[in-house]
């Protein structure tokens, strides 16, 4: 049986106002597909001292395209008597008045306490508090999680931090700016958000190297027990001798005495000297010429178990020498990565982090927050046939054909980078989370409940998005990302008509669905840092400024060898585009509307090719185009105060 309830919007979670006593820890839109009526659902937390009585909350609905649905409605969540951290709410439905819904905007507006006071909000946008940093998360080496518990407590789960006027305690707790102390464990505020990893490590390494030095004494101590053993084992064997020298001296003639002697010096005493020698090998570390050795006495006492012994412990000492020549290895190349940084070689030392990634997990963090540098989001793009602009306040223009309102963007606020597509649009917002408009017909805007996203493309029928963590998440037509297992480490991606391409951290590139064209085959491709794609070619970006293209090639679109001092590449149906360091521009491709007549074009800081026309954007926030004008997509000098993509927020 189908659920009756169906997901339709999700908020980020934690969304919060400075000062406010509570916070919206979740919200979901959902559809009661029995009644086809549309209801929101928040939970609620108390964050304040002071029990909870009431709260009243405002939710606005918004249109499948986030434009405002008429008046917000107003609820009150009565006899209440929520303590702090206690939740509230979750299980309450607020019905909306139209069932058209599709997503929603809330804000709490007063709160009365226990004692009869009352909040009342002051004006201001509630907006998602920064992700809880789990320390396993944080700290992907065991040991070191293990020494920061053994500093912190066995009981902490997150890593403190400051955001806003908050911060949360390593146990997960929530307090205000002004406590200095945790109000769930009463862990010191200063002690937990100072802390100094580094320092850290140095406890943690000084901690495992002393656990190794009582190992190997304990391990030295038990090789001297053994020894002791064997001496007083080899004097019992040659009292026995004596005595029974002694006695057959006196108790037999003269020639059994001899027959006697010779009995135990090859029957024990020579074997006892052979296994002896062969013990002190193993001692030292000769473990071939142990084994060997052991293996000539044909089963003597223990040799089978010494033997293999031996080969335990060679085996051990060669997987020692190994780790440490990889450890060794890695720490020269993260060294080495660096000197890059260092020296001011942003893009290099972003691939030699990546690279270290499998390795060492810590260089996820510097790589990511490396590329995050030098990547350029998106403030104009053009789609098929529709060109769309960002603005510096945050909000969206889009011109041309308007076909399944692909350019219906009036309503969006808050985007740092958007995305054309065939015939959609995708925008980013500044909270992680992602809109979309246009065509659905295989579910390309499907975007609403995304989360934590650093980077969004949009093709022809489906979505990319790259979340903070380097994962991908898709919408659309199935099978556009292929082998899903090799899209890790993902720093951005691009989408084209039936394929996706995605860059990783250390300069390599995965590409997966559609390969008619050959536009997937980038598994050679090294030092890239940036890639870009549409109709049915791929070309990505080396660090040294050179370009590499593959995939259909009948126009020319491919022809990108030659070009250099390159720093952003843009791709339409069957054109390329580059933009040199100087700010000019030049383009190769199909040029039957003069798509490619750019050479004319100075002061450029961002380039975007469609179907067939290209778009340039210049320093001064305006827009110049070639190429097709249908639908006046290429009609955009009213477009001023376009945002520069190095202006990041």
């Amino acid at each position: 049986m189908a659920e009756r309830y169906i997901r339709l919007y999700a908020l980020p979670n934690n969304v919060y106002l400075d000062g406010a006593p509570v916070l919206i820890a979740a919200g979901a839109l959902l559809l009661d597909s029995q009644t086809g009526r549309v209801l929101a659902q928040l939970k609620l937390q108390n964050i304040s001292e002071k029990a909870v009585r009431s709260v009243t909350v405002a939710v606005s609905p918004l249109d499948v395209a986030q434009r405002p649905m008429g008046e917000a409605v107003k609820y009150q969540y009565l006899d209440l008597a929520a303590a702090r951290d206690q939740m509230f709410g979750q299980q309450t439905p607020i019905w909306m008045p139209d069932a058209s819904a599709r997503a929603f905007t809330a804000r709490v507006t007063e709160v009365v306490f226990a004692g009869n006071e009352i909040w009342t909000a002051p004006e201001g946008e509630w907006t998602a508090l920064p992700p809880e940093h789990l320390l396993t998360e944080t700290f992907p080496d065991p040991e070191l999680l293990k020494q920061y518990q053994m500093h912190y407590g066995e009981n902490t789960t997150h890593y403190p931090e400051r955001f806003r006027d908050l911060w949360r305690c390593a146990c997960g707790a929530i307090n205000h700016a002004a406590e200095t102390g945790c109000h769930a464990c009463t862990r010191e505020a200063e002690a937990l958000l100072s802390c100094d990893v580094a320092a850290l490590a140095e406890e943690k390494n000084a901690r495992v190297a002393k656990e190794k030095a009582e190992r190997e004494a304990a391990e030295a101590a038990e090789r001297k027990r053994r020894a002791e053993a064997e001496a007083a084992r080899k004097a019992k064997i040659a009292a026995l001798t004596k005595q029974a020298i002694k006695i057959a001296k006196i108790a037999v003639p003269a020639l059994i005495v001899v027959i006697a002697a010779v009995l135990i010096v090859t029957k024990i005493v020579i074997p006892t000297t052979r296994y002896n020698k062969a013990a002190e090998l193993l001692e030292a570390g000769k473990y071939d010429e142990a084994i060997a050795a052991f293996e000539a006495m044909d089963g003597y006492k223990d040799s089978d178990d010494q033997i293999a012994e031996a080969k335990r412990q060679k085996a051990d000492e060669q997987k020692r020498r190994e780790a440490e020549q990889k450890q060794k290895e890695l720490d020269e190349a993260i060294e080495e990565a660096k000197k890059l940084e260092k020296a001011g070689k942003t893009a290099e030392a972003a691939m030699a982090y990546g690279a270290l990634i499998d390795e060492d997990p810590s260089c996820r963090e510097r790589s990511f927050a490396l590329w995050d540098k030098i990547a350029q989001r998106k403030t104009i793009d053009a789609g098929a046939e529709h060109s769309v602009g960002l603005f510096t306040d945050g909000t969206v223009v889009a011109k041309g054909n308007n076909g399944a309102n692909r350019c219906g963007v009036s309503a969006w606020k808050n985007i740092i980078a958007i995305d054309g597509g065939h015939a959609h649009t995708v925008g980013l917002h500044k909270d992680g989370t992602v809109v979309a408009v246009g065509n659905n017909e295989d579910g390309e805007c499907d975007v609403a409940d995304w989360t934590d996203i650093v980077a969004i493309a949009a093709g022809s029928c489906h979505t990319l998005a790259v979340r903070a963590d380097g994962s991908v998440c898709a919408a659309g037509r199935s099978g556009a990302l292929g082998n899903a297992a090799e899209w890790t480490n993902i720093v951005s991606v691009a989408a084209g008509s039936w394929f996706s391409v995605g860059l990783r951290a250390n300069g390599t590139v995965v590409a997966g669905g559609s390969e008619e064209y050959g536009d997937c085959d980038v598994a050679t491709w090294r030092d890239i840092v940036a890639v870009s794609a549409q109709g049915m070619h791929t070309v990505g970006l080396h660090a040294d400024g050179t370009v590499i293209a593959t995939g259909w090639a009948r126009d020319g679109q491919c022809d990108v060898s030659e070009w250099t001092d390159i720093v952003a590449i843009a791709t339409g149906w069957a054109h390329t585009v580059g933009l040199r360091a100087d700010g000019t521009v030049v383009a190769t491709g199909l040029n039957k509307d003069g798509q490619c007549d750019v050479s004319g074009w100075t002061d450029i800081v961002a380039i975007a090719a469609g179907d067939y026309y290209t778009l340039g954007l210049r320093a001064d926030g305006t827009i110049v185009a070639v190429g097709m004008n249908r639908d006046e997509r290429c009609d955009l000098s009213d477009w001023t105060d376009i945002k520069l993509p190095s202006s990041k927020q």
